[in-house]
């Protein structure tokens, strides 16, 4: 039980006191205000690894890249096999990074950023 005769604490619900005032920031005449840009993200992905800002844990720096087989590997090998390639000649697309698709994976947190798929 409380103490009817200890000052209680004013109830700012239901009191008559005006909300705090907020002062605008004043700036001097002459005076730099450091404006940080806004990160820009790729939006047009590489096939090689290149500089990028994590849009998950804002980090800077560059893109660890994986290859996969895609369309363009898989429709080259089919190609080379119509034009006669024999002996195996129509698995080189399987070994050449440019024939697949790329993925690119933040090298902090591992999410992935974005793909480059040649022909899709």
């Amino acid at each position: 039980m409380s103490n009817p005769y200890e000052p209680s604490a004013p109830s700012m619900a239901h009191s008559n006191y005006p909300p705090p005032s907020y002062v605008p920031l004043q700036v001097m005449p002459g005076q730099q205000i450091p404006i940080q840009p806004a990160p820009t993200y790729c939006t047009s992905w590489g096939k090689s690894s290149q500089n990028v800002h994590c849009p998950f844990c804002r980090s800077t720096g560059m893109s660890r890249v994986e290859y996969e087989r895609g369309l363009l590997t898989w429709a080259s090998c089919f190609g080379i096999t119509l034009l006669g390639g024999n002996c195996g000649c129509c698995l080189i697309p399987f070994f050449i990074d440019e024939f697949k698709d790329s993925y690119h994976y933040c090298s902090v947190c591992n999410s992935l950023l974005g793909t480059r798929k040649p022909l899709s």
